[in-house]
This record gives C-alpha cells, sequence and structure tokens, in this order.
C-alpha cells in the first residue's frame, strides 16, 4: 500500500507497526505550517536511513526502514527536541 499524506491514517498504520518503508520528501521551503506525518501518534521507534535521492533545486527523499523494537526508556538516543518559531 503506498499512502501520501494522510497522518491520522498513518499514525494509526504506524501504532500498530504496518509500516515496512517511509518516504521522507524534503523541500527547502518553509510552510510554517502543516499536518503531522503520523496524526497524535506518539510512537517511538528506530528508523535507519536505507536510501537518500538528491534533485536540482535542493530537493532531498530520504528512505527509512523501521526497527519496531522499542528504544529503551530515558535513553539518550530516545531524546527529540522540539521547537516553534513565533
Amino acid at each position: 500500500m503506498y499512502l501520501c499524506g494522510g497522518g491520522v491514517f498513518a499514525g494509526w498504520l504506524f501504532n500498530n507497526k504496518l509500516i515496512d518503508v517511509i518516504k521522507v520528501k524534503i523541500n527547502p521551503l518553509i510552510l510554517g505550517v502543516g499536518v503531522r506525518l503520523f496524526g497524535e501518534s506518539i510512537s517511538c521507534y528506530k528508523l535507519e536511513l536505507t536510501e537518500t535521492e538528491t534533485y536540482d533545486g535542493g530537493l532531498v527523499f530520504n528512505t527509512y526502514s523501521i526497527n519496531y523494537n522499542l528504544l529503551k526508556q530515558n535513553s539518550p538516543e530516545n531524546q527529540v527536541i522540539f521547537w516553534t518559531i513565533n
């Protein structure tokens, strides 16, 4: 199955360990708002970068495989920093 968009459904698939590969498209453009990739999911799994494709203008496609073994609680590698710009 290929899913493009649909953060709530993607979050459900992610929570139920039904996603094999994640492809993230990175555009060199900041919009300031958007839909979360996995809705309200707070699941935490390690991703392994398996492929990077770069294109003119700075467009990048990163492909990741998912390790569904949960990371250790309070592990330094499990820390994620979020920030907002006002």
